[in-house]
């Protein structure tokens, strides 16, 4: 495996469907013989896009300083139709900047009307084009395969960095979200988008203050309620050893924060960064990494999901009947929801082995209900001890079909990682 992950997380766990619902794997063709890294998925007109970052070091000696810049990405995509295939023969560069361009997100805005713009996918992504730290940057995406914005557009390229963005569309522009370092502390900020890319909201929105403490805000997550509103979620971090602060979020509506909200079971000393979060009609979920090695975070290493109300109540409580998050998994790296118009359905990976061997990395898979309560089935999604698979990405048509993304590493090191899809389908 050509990258282990020391980090390992967790998601929300729930019942998951039958093996014969899971469609065979299918391989991406790469880029450029270049490594596959970071996929995200959305669901578009009549099918998936799939995007991911091609490649990550440069060519070249790093201990002699023979190669500059250190850090080679792109931001490519391929199509996927319902029945898991590729469209493209080969990949389609979103952006090939300068230097690193890594992390995408995507999100899809479907047509009004006749001209009235739409039909378009959004990828964001954390960009190194400055060669000093990271801005955020986005492309349009068509549903038959071309780049709208082939030079990228700067969403926010303030002092310091602007990093690890997510992106959603609430039924009128997209939403961007991203942590932003400008201050000297992480907080979290956005900016609307409108379907023709233009920047609504030039220099960000603030929505989630670092405040006057030593604590940060980082790695926000942000879907669409479905009612022109959004809700965003993100982790706190401390700049302190041994400090924790309640993660907490917020719901957008035209630009404005309409209402902030705290999760005190769900901060630093209990790490939980990255996020998932899908919505569905009676709620959101939310999934986190719990596998610390040390701390003694409330809640317990044990709990690593909650169920929200759309107001943004929590309605599960842990086994201890605390704190309101609960259990739905052990030692999970890398979640990733969405809702498939009738249950959750959420993507990770673990290391997996045999006691006293090496463990290396697979994908697993299982639902939620419509109410939040976990099911105990879960599926093997991919991963071998040969050929272990990672970076889990989901995303839904809602009316059943869920596509999940991964990266496919291979058993031999002159082979490049690749991403693989496979499709679940709901009976």
């Amino acid at each position: 495996m050509k990258r282990i992950k020391t980090a390992l997380v967790f998601v929300m766990i729930a019942g998951c469907a039958a093996a014969q619902d899971l469609a065979p794997e299918e391989l991406l063709p790469v880029h450029a013989d270049k490594d596959a890294y970071f996929p995200a998925a959305a669901f578009g007109k009549d099918g998936f896009l799939v995007a991911w970052q091609a490649g990550r070091i440069a060519d070249g000696n790093l201990a002699n300083g023979k190669s500059d810049p250190v850090g080679i990405g792109d931001i490519v995509a391929c199509r996927v139709d319902k029945s898991g295939k590729t469209l493209d023969t080969k990949p389609f560069v979103v952006s090939g900047a300068a230097d690193l361009q890594e992390k995408p997100r995507l999100a899809f805005a479907p047509s009004a009307g006749s001209g009235q713009g739409g039909d378009v996918f959004l990828v964001v992504w954390q960009d190194m084009r400055n060669g000093k730290d990271y801005d955020v940057y986005a492309a349009r995406v068509s549903v038959d395969g071309k780049s709208l914005d082939p030079d990228g557009v700067l969403i926010c390229g303030g002092a310091r960095n602007q990093a690890m963005p997510d992106v959603t569309y609430d039924g009128g522009n997209f939403l961007v979200v991203w942590q932003d370092f400008r201050s000297g502390k992480y907080a979290v900020h956005g900016a609307r988008v409108d379907k023709s890319g233009k920047v609504l909201d030039a220099d960000g929105i603030v929505l989630g203050d670092s405040g006057k403490g030593e604590f940060h805000r980082i790695t926000p997550v942000v879907n669409s309620l479905g009612d022109a509103r959004s809700v965003v979620f993100w982790a706190a971090d401390s700049t302190m050893p041994g400090r924790s602060e309640p993660s907490g979020g917020c719901f957008v509506k035209e630009g404005k924060v309409a209402k902030t909200f705290d999760f005190k079971g769900h901060h630093y000393a209990a790490p939980v960064n990255p996020i998932a979060l899908a919505v569905g009609p009676r709620g959101f979920l939310l999934a986190w990494r719990n596998n610390a090695a040390v701390g003694r975070g409330t809640p317990s290493r044990n709990a690593n999901a909650a169920f929200f109300s759309p107001e943004g109540e929590k309605e599960a409580s842990d086994e201890k009947g605390s704190k309101g998050a609960f259990r739905i998994g052990g030692n999970i790296a890398d979640p990733s929801a969405a809702w498939d118009g009738e249950r959750f359905v959420i993507a990770w990976h673990s290391a997996k082995g045999e006691k006293k061997s090496f463990p290396s990395d697979a994908v697993s898979a299982t639902t939620i209900s419509v109410d939040g309560q976990p099911s105990d089935k879960v599926l093997d999604v991919a991963g071998t001890k040969e050929s272990p698979a990672c970076g889990a990405a989901v995303a839904s048509d809602r009316v059943g079909l869920t596509l999940i993304a991964y990266e496919r590493h291979p058993s031999s090191g002159d082979v490049p990682i690749k991403v693989g899809v496979r499709m679940l389908k709901r009976q």
